[in-house]
């Protein structure tokens, strides 16, 4: 059996929460749109080394982990898909 890993977006809600920021004021700190973090929060899109850097420069969580949780996800993602034939 394969053991889901979250998606990076997962982590960002709490990260948030701990920083006492919106959503909206975060994406003002990094200097990019609200959709990309709503879309982030809602899992619906990826976490760029750029997008890591700006992350943690707003939020007490280093790039590397937001790359980290990225990879691992992808990774994840890809053994649950060749498992299923859907490669």
């Amino acid at each position: 059996m394969l053991i889901r890993t979250p998606h990076p977006g997962a982590y960002l809600r709490p990260a948030l929460e701990r920083a006492g920021l919106t959503a909206a004021e975060a994406a003002r700190r990094m200097d990019v749109s609200l959709n990309l973090v709503s879309e982030i929060q809602l899992c619906k899109r990826r976490i760029t080394p750029r997008t890591a850097i700006r992350l943690s420069m707003v939020l007490d969580v280093p790039a590397i982990d937001w790359l980290r949780w990225q990879a691992d996800y992808d990774l994840a993602r890809a053994r649950r898909r060749l498992a299923s034939g859907k490669a």
